[in-house]
This record gives C-alpha cells, sequence and structure tokens, in this order.
C-alpha cells in the first residue's frame, strides 16, 4: 500500500505488512468491480454535511450536565424567568445561511413555545444580537427544528438557546443540556437577551457570567437533514492472507442502556442513528464512500460481522461514523480478527472521538525483538492536510535517523513498513517520535507476531 508521493528524508524501501499479511496486495481491478456493486445494493446512504457545509455551536456527544441559573446569577433571580445562553465554544466555520438548529434541554418535558435560538456577531470582548427564532415548542431531551426563514451567519458568528418559562415543572427549572470539559465555555445572560454584552469586566455593555469548560449543547447547520463525523475506527479490513489464513474486522454498535445503568443517560434521546462510511486505502475519502446504515432503540446492540468483505471489498481502510442530527451517536468497536483454525486471534479497538487525534508530538514504540515481531505504521487523516515528521531513537535516547517528512492529504489513511515509511528497519529497543502540528491525526503501530501472526495496537502516546 503506496504513502503519498511526497515523502522527504530518506530512501522508499519495501515494508512488511501487519495485522493482516495479504492486506497489502489486493487486487484492485476485483475490487472496482464490487465497490460499483455495493454501491447500487447498499440501501439507506445518504449524504453527510461536505466541505460546503456551515456549521455552527456545539452537537454535544455526551452531555453530561444539566445547567440551570442557581450559582450563576449576580444576584436574586429576576422577575423574568427567561435565561439565555450562549455557547462560546462553536463560532460559525465560515459564512453561510443555517436552515436547522437542534438543541438539548432537561428534565424531558413538553413546553409550548419555551425555548428561541439567538444569533450574535462577535467584535473581541462584545457580543451583539442580530437574528433569532422561535418560539420552539420543547418536546424532550433533544429538539431539532427546520427554520422556515433560515439565518445568514459570518464566519465566528455565536448561538445561543434562550429558555422563556419553567414550563410548570412544579418549581424546578426547565435547563439546557452541555458537556463539560470541551471548548471555550458558555456565557450566561439573565432574560430574553437583546442588543449588546460584554464578555469581560468593565466594558461598554452589561456584562455576561461566564462558566468555563462547559459546552452548551446548542447547534445549527446549512443542510436540514445534516449529519457529523462523531468518531473514527481508524482501521478496518478483509483479506485472505498466508497459508490460508482469513482475516476479517467485525464492528460491533450499542445504544446507551436504560438510566439505571448509565449516569448520564437521562440527558440523552432514546434513538441511535447514522451510518458507517468505509474509506479505502490510498484515497482521501469522502462521506459518499460506501455505507451501512443503522439505527438502535435504548439498550439495544448489534454486530456487523465482517464488515469489509460483506460490502464485497477486501484490503485495508477506515471507517468514518455519521451520527444524524436529532439522534444520538452508539458506542462502537472493531475487532480485527483472523479465524481459518477454528479459532480467533486478534485485537480490539475502539471507535476514537475526534479530539482523541495527535496535535502535538506523540511516540510509538518498537517491537521488544524485530525478528519475532513485525511492525507497520498507520497514519488517518481528518479534515486537514498534515504533515508529519518521523524520527527513529535508539535505546539509549539518540537519534539513528534524520526526520522523514510525510505529507498526507486530508480524509487519507495509509499503512506500511518501517522501511517503506520511515526508509530504514527497526531494531531492538527502537522507539519512533512522531512530530506532529496542529492538524488533529490519528497515528498508530501494529505489531504481528511471526509465528502466530497474533496481532496487536498501539496508538502514539503524547509527550507530556
Amino acid at each position: 500500500m503506496a504513502i503519498p508521493p511526497n515523502r522527504r528524508g530518506g530512501p522508499t524501501g519495501v515494508g512488511k505488512s501487519t495485522i493482516i499479511d495479504a492486506w497489502a496486495a489486493v487486487d484492485s481491478r476485483r475490487e472496482h468491480s464490487m465497490v460499483k456493486r455495493i454501491l447500487l445494493a447498499v440501501c439507506a446512504m445518504s449524504l453527510a454535511l461536505n466541505a460546503a457545509a456551515q456549521t455552527i455551536g456545539t452537537y454535544a456527544l455526551w452531555p453530561d450536565v444539566a445547567l440551570d441559573t442557581s450559582g450563576i446569577s449576580f444576584g436574586p433571580p429576576p422577575a423574568d424567568p427567561a435565561r439565555t445562553y450562549v455557547n462560546l465554544s462553536g463560532p460559525a466555520t465560515s459564512n453561510g445561511t443555517i436552515r436547522m438548529i437542534a438543541f438539548r434541554a432537561a428534565p424531558a418535558t413538553a413546553c409550548t413555545d419555551g425555548a428561541k435560538v439567538k444569533f450574535f456577531h462577535r467584535s473581541g470582548n462584545t457580543i451583539n444580537l442580530f437574528a433569532e427564532r422561535g418560539p420552539f415548542t420543547v418536546t424532550g431531551n433533544m429538539n431539532k427544528f427546520t427554520l422556515s426563514a433560515p439565518v445568514d451567519v459570518q464566519a465566528g458568528d455565536l448561538i445561543a438557546l434562550t429558555l422563556l418559562r419553567d414550563c410548570g415543572l412544579g418549581g424546578l427549572r426547565l435547563g439546557p443540556i452541555a458537556q463539560s470539559g470541551k471548548g471555550d465555555g458558555t456565557a450566561f445572560i439573565a432574560g430574553d437577551a437583546s442588543g449588546s454584552f460584554s464578555l469581560v469586566p468593565n466594558g461598554s455593555a452589561p456584562q455576561v457570567k461566564l462558566m468555563s469548560g462547559i459546552s452548551l449543547a446548542v447547534f445549527g447547520s446549512s443542510t436540514v437533514d445534516a449529519e457529523i463525523r462523531s468518531q473514527v475506527i481508524v482501521v478496518a479490513g478483509a483479506a485472505t492472507g498466508v497459508g490460508g489464513s482469513r482475516f476479517k474486522t467485525d464492528i460491533q454498535l450499542a445504544s446507551v442502556p436504560g438510566p439505571e445503568f448509565i449516569f448520564n443517560a437521562p440527558l440523552r434521546s432514546d434513538t441511535v442513528l447514522g451510518r458507517l462510511v468505509y474509506h479505502r486505502a490510498g484515497t482521501s475519502g469522502s462521506p459518499s464512500d460506501v455505507s451501512v446504515s443503522f439505527k438502535l432503540a435504548p439498550g439495544e446492540n448489534r454486530t456487523l460481522p465482517d464488515f469489509v468483505g460483506g460490502l464485497g471489498l477486501s484490503g485495508l481502510g477506515s471507517i468514518d461514523i455519521y451520527t444524524t442530527v436529532g439522534f444520538e451517536a452508539p458506542l462502537a468497536v472493531a475487532h480485527i480478527y483472523e479465524d481459518s483454525a477454528g479459532a480467533t486471534k486478534g485485537l480490539t479497538t475502539d471507535a476514537l472521538l475526534l479530539d482523541r487525534a495527535l496535535t502535538e508530538d506523540a511516540v510509538l514504540f518498537a517491537p521488544t525483538d524485530p525478528s519475532m515481531f513485525r511492525m507497520n505504521i498507520g497514519v488517518r487523516t481528518l479534515d486537514q492536510p498534515v504533515t508529519l515528521g518521523f524520527v527513529i531513537f535508539r535505546a539509549n535516547g539518540t537519534a539513528r535517523t534524520n526526520t522523514v517528512t510525510i505529507d498526507f492529504p486530508a480524509n487519507y489513511f495509509a499503512q506500511n513498513g518501517p522501511e517503506q515509511m520511515l526508509g530504514a528497519p527497526l531494531q531492538a529497543g527502537d522507539a519512533i517520535v512522531v512530530r506532529a502540528g496542529a492538524a488533529p491525526v490519528f497515528v498508530y503501530g501494529s505489531t504481528t507476531d511471526n509465528v502466530s501472526q497474533d496481532p496487536s495496537i498501539q496508538f502514539a502516546s503524547v509527550l507530556r
């Protein structure tokens, strides 16, 4: 499997394959014909947000906090029960038109005309309201609406949620739902906000109350039937290997079970809905690549055996999990295994959230005995091109190679041996330092026992 052509820093060798020996030797003509047939056969395929789609706000995947006015008010609660919460974590990604909005609220209750969505321009530390839509009727934890009058936004604009009243909850308040530990925080404004507000003290406008580390679950998109890439299964594949071995990848999906099992289940809606999108190695993936849809009720789980082979494909690739806006993301794992001898040997890897990707230098460890184990290096980029530098260090801390620099396109997957990727074989005790930049990327090493063919996987460890 060839790496991108713009590799710099040393000669390109021939790498040994790992996890699956035959994955590096795919019959591309057969695969092309099978892809064509599968594209006609796979049902329920939909388009994801493309590169031109506009988004604003945060689609919180794992919400864990319900906000209220207690502890965030400047004084006694105002007579007006309305409260406005501004998402500071997800400014508009570009100029565009918002046609759909979604937000979370708790407790799960019906509240007629209970909410508005507002839009603010930001200029330095001042935010200015320029549009609002609603009121909307709250119907539960997850609420999604198509805007009858779309809103034009500019890059950097902010989205906010206003809860207008308490909705007859007997002294309880309807509160917005958020995810802690994410983003740049949320700004609280007492009342049905209008006009200008300051994000810092001593500004010319009334000051908001800032809640750091809280990402408000309010989201907008230019696409009415929007979906987001919620997770990535970095590597998957199917092949017949040396000596009649058969390697496969099973995908297991689950919906969060009831509240008695998961502490934040009351903050989530009922249904998991989305698609698994498979991207072949050596190509820049697209949301329109071959996919399989899924829908899970609360507590339901499902196994998709031999996922790649079931598509009629062979070889290596990666899988994006797209979640339909208005629904929940699944829990997901991939089981990669060999089953020719009547028993399986293999590994299981989680679907990873995008914020787990590297944005700084990291380390991969070479096998303890390269004569007994072989290793490949895998790279999966996201929406930006990535330039990575690789340096092999000996156990004594001295560099054994110069830096090899490789440019990878956006949404690209490659897996190769160290000779092909780095221009040099690995030795016992080596460590590979991965020089990463600001563009997020997943980097891993797969190691296989030369006798048993038992594989394992390590993701690059951050240098902290």
